[in-house]
């Protein structure tokens, strides 16, 4: 065996282990969302309190919050959309991959950091970034740290992702 074919070896084996890695970030990032918001979103319809935020004869009643509250909802259905389509990408081994994950990444931090800003102009209580907020960040800047330079950095976009 030459060096130059167990240095193959060595390279095909770490971008197997990085595919492998790959594909657990992107199954488990949208089950991760699905176990994270239903509970809330199940209590938020079951409750009424989206009934009793947009009903007029309620005390409650704040139309704004209600837009607000379809808004996230609604967003984070996109995000789980987004998951689904960057899933089909990467076993698709679809060239694109690469740039749609990375911005997709670069829109999950803008979209966290937006949402606290406008529920904090709401509400008024809290912290803009707090525990809940700076774990959901601190995610997403881990997957990024460890997912974006090796895609743009090995040989890997030429070799796995072809299709177009």
């Amino acid at each position: 065996m030459t060096v130059e074919s167990t240095k193959n070896d060595h390279e095909e084996e770490r971008n197997t282990r990085w595919l492998i890695f790959m594909a657990f970030v992107l199954i488990a990032s949208p089950l991760y969302q699905i176990f994270d918001l239903t509970p809330a979103y199940l209590d938020l319809f079951q409750s009424g309190a989206l009934q009793n935020l947009l009903n007029s004869n309620s005390e409650l009643f704040d139309p704004i919050t209600a837009i607000f509250a379809i808004g996230e909802i609604s967003l984070n259905f996109l995000l789980f959309a987004g998951w689904i389509l960057l899933i089909a990408l990467f076993f698709r081994k679809d060239k694109r991959f690469p740039t749609a994950f990375s911005g997709f990444l670069v829109l999950v931090v803008i979209i966290t950091i937006a949402d606290a800003v406008i529920a904090k102009i709401l509400t008024g209580e809290g912290e803009i970034f707090s525990a809940e907020i700076n774990f959901a960040l601190l995610k997403t800047f881990i997957t990024a740290a460890l997912t974006i330079p090796y895609m743009y950095k090995s040989n890997l976009r030429g070799i796995y992702f072809v299709k177009s």
